[in-house]
């Protein structure tokens, strides 16, 4: 889902997608924000407080490095080309869907359940409106 996030950012002319990017973990289960207009400092605030308020595990922020070099790659990637580099030949497949290549979500999780390694959660994606954020932060 990061690199959809990514993708979608940078077809959408996004200079720096990691600006726009916000994912917090609690066990299995991540929160993915993918926001239009890069994070400002008030919704990175709203969103660190919600965050350590349910107890999640801030993965990924514009203020900071991601927890893994192969996160960090895919959200720094400046353009598609080097974003499909980045995701490319790993055992989960990790590239950005696309309509000739769709993502099956339902299909994804029953095969990969119980092969998922320790660590890598589930994904959960909310639009802001969903976001248990004050109105003043949402766009």
């Amino acid at each position: 889902m990061v690199s959809l996030g990514v993708a979608t950012l940078l077809a959408n002319g996004a200079a720096e997608p990691r600006r726009h990017l916000f994912l917090a973990a609690a066990g299995n289960v991540a929160t993915l924000i993918v926001a239009k207009s890069p994070l400002s400092s008030v919704a990175l605030a709203a969103l660190k407080d919600a965050a350590k308020a349910n107890e999640f595990t801030v993965l990924l922020s514009p203020d900071g490095s991601a927890p893994s070099a192969m996160l960090e790659e895919i959200v720094s990637a400046p353009d598609r080309r080097t974003l499909d580099r980045a995701t490319a030949g790993f055992y989960l497949d990790l590239t950005p869907p696309t309509d000739a290549r769709p993502f099956f979500l339902g299909r994804q999780l029953a095969e990969s359940s119980q092969d998922r390694q320790p660590g890598i959660p589930a994904v959960t994606v909310a639009s802001p409106k969903q976001c248990d954020l004050p109105h003043h932060v949402r766009r």
